[in-house]
């Protein structure tokens, strides 16, 4: 995703021999247009995102701030006796709720591998993150070993943090963003 100033754009990344977590000007050097895939695209006539792949219209820039900033500074509280995600070949819980012993108060929506479970989208047993804890899944997940989000989990990923903000409708993966 490269913000600009009056734009978004949104492109489909070939992979590379590198790891990279950020997109930096060497990196954008190395893209030749053909390489990239228009995923979504700012309508500058409408004034909006818009995405070629999803069947729902994608928020502007600022409403998906403003669902960003939601996800992030949402509170509730944890009980470790009830939400903690148990450590197994396929669930570890997130390092900050790891050893939590008591009921604390929290804020943000914990990382899930797979997960999309917003403020009011959700892939878990709920209709969002807090319904979906109150009906006992628990919190968060960072193990990777699975190539979908492990059942009885509540949170959210890098993927399923974009396609809530925006309002793609559905939980999009990482190579269609």
């Amino acid at each position: 995703m490269i913000t600009k100033k009056n734009s978004v754009e949104i492109f489909e990344l070939p992979f590379t021999n590198e790891k990279k977590t950020n997109i930096d000007k060497q990196l954008l050097k190395k893209i030749q247009p053909e390489d990239k895939q228009n995923i979504a695209f700012f309508d500058e006539e409408k004034l909006e995102i818009r995405s070629s792949k999803a069947k729902a219209q994608a928020n502007d820039w600022y409403t998906a701030l403003q669902r960003a900033e939601e996800m992030t500074y949402i509170s509730w509280d944890y009980n470790p006796k009830k939400m903690k995600t148990s450590s197994t070949k396929n669930t570890t819980p997130p390092d900050h709720l790891a050893k939590v012993s008591k009921t604390v108060e929290e804020q943000g929506i914990p990382y899930n591998w797979g997960g999309y479970d917003g403020v009011d989208t959700s892939n878990s047993s709920g209709k969002n993150f807090k319904d979906s804890i109150s009906k006992g899944d628990t919190v968060g997940n960072v193990n990777t070993n699975l190539d979908y989000r492990s059942s009885g989990t509540a949170g959210i990923d890098c993927s399923g943090f974009i396609s809530s903000a925006y309002e793609l409708g559905d939980k999009y993966l990482e190579p269609l963003i």
